[in-house]
């Protein structure tokens, strides 16, 4: 499994969630 991928799939959920609170 690429770990690489992980991270970059975290990333983007954790820019949505980002989003989602407003800051």
């Amino acid at each position: 499994y690429s770990i690489h991928l992980l991270l970059k799939s975290s990333g983007i959920v954790g820019i949505r969630a980002y989003e989602q609170l407003g800051y």
